[in-house]
């Protein structure tokens, strides 16, 4: 797991998360790394989601299968069903789907929130830095909730969430080009 501890760092669930740390608590977290060629379903719509992932490399897509719609684009840093695996119900309204060869890292939501029996400040972070995530998306969908209803025309919709999407697309704190 040593090799991507660079890169888990510059993500928003390791921030601020020292290097000497990082090694514990990834086994501490039971996360594992799991590969996923292109096209497979890294999540599948209506199942049920237990793990989240952070994804290292490639490129991911979440759609919906109904009317082949795109949600989002996924890259190198983002997190995968984060807000999904807190949920009670668990199950995604979504599929995910690796658009390259992928690789993710897996954690279990229970054991984010399971108490460390090395009581390592690293975990206290990695659970705060888990609820922040889970903030940040909650109040961007509020937002893109708000935008979609102050317009009746479909067009205008689509325009006003993509110039939104646009403007507040934060850079990723990977600084990744891709």
């Amino acid at each position: 797991m040593c090799e991507f501890i660079e890169d888990l760092k510059q993500t928003n669930l390791f921030f601020h998360i020292e290097s000497e740390e990082m090694e514990g608590l990834l086994h501490c977290l039971c996360a594992k790394y799991v590969w996923y060629a292109k096209g497979d379903t890294i999540i599948e719509e209506g199942n049920k989601v237990y793990d989240f992932g952070i994804m290292l490399s490639g490129h991911g897509r979440a759609i919906k299968l109904d009317r082949v719609i795109l949600i989002s684009l996924l890259k190198k840093g983002n997190e995968v069903g984060v807000v999904l695996a807190a949920s009670l119900e668990h199950k995604s309204p979504v599929t995910v789907q690796a658009e390259d060869d992928v690789l993710v890292l897996q954690i279990p939501f229970e054991r984010v929130l399971a108490r460390c029996e090395k009581a390592c400040p690293g975990h206290d972070r990695l659970l705060r830095n888990y609820i922040s995530i889970v903030a940040e998306k909650g109040a961007c969908t509020a937002r893109t909730y708000r935008l979609s209803a102050a317009s009746d025309n479909t067009g205008e919709n689509i325009d006003l969430l993509t110039a939104y999407s646009l403007r507040t697309t934060k850079k990723n704190i990977y600084n990744s080009d891709e």
